[in-house]
């Protein structure tokens, strides 16, 4: 790669990544709440604490591709030194790995049940194999002279996958977790919010 093609994808990723503060921390509320749902044997508690955190997450994913969409609009702004020939394959590698990084936020409400059945390792090995075969993706992509957009095609493509084979282990080893809708509550994303410091009547 080029110096000039490096630092365009170093900021692609860069953007991307600050998706990832939209978790909020929940998956450790998460993972906390659940061991004490399962330690009550409180099948009902456990689906709500569950199905809040995802809505949650699902909210904030929503939140993160606007985000995303409004500084792929504004690149040209934020970026002004980035070369008019690379400006629309910067926008379209920014959309790609933005959009599958948002809709991982769901997945940490996932892993969260995971620590709070102290099965640490299933995120942990699916993160990193996720990152081995991205980086190994790249490496061949950048070897071979492809696209800032195949790049990005690689990154997402990995990062769904590792989403898929963690909501796969969730249903193998927690398959008595559910999502129900009616089990939404608002006491429940109250208690999150103050675990996260997210709670306005803190200030």
């Amino acid at each position: 790669m080029s110096p000039v093609d490096y630092a365009v994808w170093v900021l692609v990723l860069q953007i991307a990544a600050y998706m990832g503060y939209l978790d909020f921390g929940l998956q450790t509320a998460v993972g906390r709440y659940i061991a004490l749902a399962n330690e009550k044997k409180d099948e009902k508690l456990r689906d709500g604490i569950f199905s809040t955190a995802v809505a949650g997450l699902g909210l904030a994913a929503v939140l993160g591709i606007f985000l995303i969409m409004a500084a792929v609009i504004a690149s040209h702004r934020i970026f002004p030194k980035v070369p008019i020939s690379l400006l629309g394959s910067m926008r379209i590698a920014m959309m790609i790995v933005g959009i599958s990084v948002a809709l991982g936020l769901p997945a940490s409400a996932w892993n969260g049940v995971f620590v709070g059945l102290q099965r640490y390792e299933i995120p942990a090995i699916s993160a990193g194999t996720g990152k081995l075969l991205s980086a190994l993706g790249l490496i061949v992509a950048a070897i071979t002279g492809r696209s800032l957009v195949l790049m990005a095609c690689v990154v997402a493509a990995t990062n769904l996958l590792s989403y898929i084979a963690q909501f796969a282990m969730l249903r193998r080893v927690a398959p008595d977790t559910h999502f129900r809708g009616k089990l939404i509550t608002t006491p429940m994303w109250h208690d999150y919010a103050e675990d996260c410091d997210l709670d306005p009547s803190k200030e």
